[in-house]
């Protein structure tokens, strides 16, 4: 059963972003959510704030929870901007004679 504020949130989600989202024309759509909305579900509303659920990936689409493949994108994006940030650095040591 859902509480008032879960049904809130998802009655704001349906409003932003329609009743029906297509992840495979629109990916980013979900992290975009993810970030709007998670940080307002408590640990008990299944909000990203349950890490142990997270590192499980114990959840299912639509149950607020973020699945362990959605995170691992967001990781591996991550690691790449890192690594980009890394010979961004390296290069500017090399100019400067570092």
């Amino acid at each position: 059963m859902q509480t008032k504020h879960e049904r809130d949130v998802i009655e704001r989600i349906t409003r932003q972003y329609g009743e029906v989202i297509d992840l495979n024309r629109s990916p980013g759509v979900m992290i975009e959510i993810l970030r709007e909305f998670g940080a307002n579900m408590g640990p008990g509303d299944g909000g990203v704030s349950s890490v142990s659920t997270i590192a499980v990936g114990v959840g299912t689409p639509g149950s607020g929870t973020v699945l362990l493949e959605d995170l691992m994108r967001v990781v591996l994006d991550l690691r790449q901007e890192v690594i980009k940030l890394s010979e961004r650095v390296q290069s500017g040591r090399r100019w400067f004679g570092r």
